[in-house]
């Protein structure tokens, strides 16, 4: 059998503000879904589970899957405009869920802060990803050569860069 995959952009804008670009994300990617005709859309990250749903089903699109990983930074900031976009997110996120949209979690804490817990046929939990540093046990430093260390990761406090940075200074 042949499978083909597209990739479609989706927000690219990690800024407060980029879920004011909704609806032109939508049409964008809608536009992207007539040309590559997919079978199944796969959303991934929760910028584009606001507009891919949306696009998808303006082209007739109806087997999608979700995959709002890490819910980003609404669900740790503390301002209340944060609030209501957690409230808004969880509304929308149950509303695609009654309609046939199926979601893919890390965890189970993610399908409770949606409030998807209810019916299980929408999601499906697939764990393991990432690691805790709780799994990971203290060795001291080898004693030839420098120790060399990456990170790989966006450099926000959330994101573990503190932590990572006061481990090489220790």
């Amino acid at each position: 059998q042949h499978i083909e995959g597209h990739f479609i952009r989706g927000y690219g804008d990690r800024s407060t503000k980029a879920e004011i670009r909704l609806m032109p994300n939508a049409t964008q990617q809608a536009s992207e879904f007539l040309k590559t005709k997919p079978t199944i859309i796969h959303a991934i990250s929760l910028q584009t589970l606001l507009p891919a749903p949306l696009a998808a089903w303006s082209c007739g699109i109806t087997r999608i899957v979700a995959a709002p990983t890490g819910l980003g930074y609404a669900w740790v900031a503390s301002a209340p405009r944060f609030a209501f976009v957690r409230r808004l997110v969880r509304l929308y996120a149950q509303v695609v869920s009654s309609l046939g949209v199926t979601f893919l979690f890390e965890n189970e804490a993610d399908v409770a802060a949606l409030g998807l817990g209810r019916n299980r046929a929408s999601y499906v939990v697939v764990p393991g990803a990432g690691g805790g540093r709780d799994e990971f046990e203290f060795t001291p430093q080898p004693a030839a050569g420098p120790v060399r260390i990456a990170v790989v990761a966006r450099m926000l406090g959330m994101k573990g860069i503190r932590e990572a940075v006061a481990a090489v200074e220790r």
